[in-house]
């Protein structure tokens, strides 16, 4: 974040982004959609370093619709908190500076007498993706800035989540807590002997042991080597250095860690069954045929777990009549995902136990309906742009194409699709001096003066007449 422009849009800054929250800003009077919208503009915003970040960005980085994200910058901007610059045309994106300098001492103290200004969390790239609402996001936030360093524990109470999740009562808290611990990004140890209950982050229990080469044949992995420590990808970033509260004491927790490495929590389950999924050749399609259903069912729990268990011939007999050959793998793929988080000795035994319930493979079935719907929806949704033959989705994108920039309005338009043909084919010093000469009309008039003559005949005629010359001069129109 040391650039001079935030870059979040680009992917060698967005493995490093994290929107930063300290205590103080709570004092502001902000919204959790406004705390986390702010919390990455004033991480960006130092010397000349400006955040660029885009609308469905801060939709992703906040968990709210897009106009809660518009809403929320609205009421930074009349708070001025924030400023902002809009820019000039549709390829980039409006530019943001925090008013307010990057030391914590000019935020005021929080209400809270637990919490101390200097406290903060971070919502990191790995906490997206997962359908969380905002205030969800800020809890799960809060647990992983105890429990990051893989051993501590969060053993906060549920007031101090009361303060960081700007819930107004406590069963909101815990309700969202149920969740996060459903959707297995949370697990929760009981309590025990009078002890408060104490939480931590799957992902921070995630460690890796190997890092993999991109091509399938360089793999070289033990039978021990999980598939979650084979497609860990890390994402943390250091935390700065700050006091602890005293109501939130990270302390080691009085079970024994872990030592399995679970799923992380990096990738959804979509990407993780296609992550793990076998090759779907037809030669390999053609083996499989000729082997009994259990013995593809083995061979496939070998793929991605690395060794065949032994299970009895009751399971298969409960299990393959519900479950399609061609979908054993996501079977076992979804199974893993599921039940791995809450398996710490004899993974096997409890995979046996539990996914050949009625209810888990119901659960299953309704998560590959889902999925095809999901692909269903995602097919229609595809546009294909008539100049650049550019495939997108045009609900990320409504207004233009995001490589050319044809107007969605024109797709059908062929005289529009030849121009943009033309546009989009000069080379980039041709474009670049283009697009200045088109911004130079009337370039003695401000840009406030532009405005107001936007509906001035004499200035649209006259503006359209030098457009037409300089669209000409480059070859746009024909003479």
């Amino acid at each position: 974040m040391n650039s001079t422009k935030s870059g979040f849009g680009e992917k060698q800054h967005y493995k490093d982004f994290y929107a930063q929250i300290s205590a103080g800003m709570y004092a502001l009077g902000l919204s959790p959609v406004e705390l986390i919208i702010f919390g990455t503009i004033h991480g960006f915003s130092s010397g000349d370093n400006f955040c660029d970040t885009s609308i469905s960005q801060f939709e992703m980085i906040t968990g709210a619709s897009k106009s809660s994200v518009l809403r929320a910058i609205e009421s930074l901007c009349e708070k001025k908190i924030i400023t902002r610059i809009k820019a000039q045309d549709t390829h980039h994106n409006n530019r943001y500076y925090s008013t307010i300098s990057r030391t914590k001492e000019d935020f005021p103290e929080p209400d809270s007498r637990k919490v101390k200004k200097t406290d903060s969390i971070q919502v990191k790239p790995w906490m997206f993706g997962y359908g969380l609402n905002t205030q969800e996001i800020l809890i799960l936030a809060k647990i992983e800035r105890h429990s990051y360093d893989g051993k501590s524990v969060y053993t906060g109470s549920l007031n101090n989540l009361l303060f960081w999740s700007c819930f107004k009562k406590t069963d909101s808290v815990t309700k969202s807590l149920n969740r996060l611990i459903e959707k297995g990004l949370v697990v929760k140890n009981e309590v025990v002997k009078g002890k408060t209950n104490s939480y931590y982050t799957v992902h921070s229990r995630a460690t890796p042991s190997v890092i993999l080469a991109k091509e399938e044949d360089k793999r070289k992995t033990t039978p021990q080597q999980t598939l979650a420590e084979q497609n860990f990808h890390a994402e943390s970033t250091p935390f700065e250095t700050s006091q602890t509260s005293p109501c939130e004491k990270p302390s080691t927790p009085s079970v024994t860690p872990v030592t399995t490495p679970y799923l992380t929590p990096t990738k959804n389950l979509t990407k993780y069954i296609l992550k793990t999924s076998a090759n779907n050749s037809p030669e390999t399609a053609k083996k499989q045929t000729k082997k009994s259903p259990a013995a593809v069912f083995l061979d496939t729990y070998n793929k991605i777990l690395g060794y065949k268990p032994d299970f009895s011939a009751d399971y298969y007999d409960m299990v393959i009549p519900e479950i399609s050959k061609t979908d054993f793998e996501d079977f076992i793929s979804f199974a893993v995902y599921v039940l791995k988080p809450k398996c710490k000795t004899n993974f096997d035994g409890y995979f046996y136990s539990e996914s050949k319930r009625t209810s888990f493979i119901e659960m299953f079935k309704r998560y590959k309906e889902a999925e095809r719907e999901k692909q269903l929806k995602i097919k229609k949704d595809m546009k294909t742009c008539p100049c650049c033959k550019t495939e997108f989705r045009g609900s990320e994108n409504p207004y233009t194409c995001p490589k050319c920039g044809l107007d969605r309005n024109y797709f059908k338009n062929q005289e529009k699709v030849d121009f943009q043909k033309r546009l989009y084919a000069l080379s980039e010093d041709d474009r670049r001096k283009y697009d200045e000469e088109i911004l130079n009309y009337r370039s003695d008039l401000t840009f406030i003066q532009k405005l107001q003559m936007a509906s001035n005949p004499e200035y649209l005629a006259g503006k359209e007449a030098y457009e037409r010359e300089v669209n000409r001069k480059y070859g746009l129109i024909s003479e």
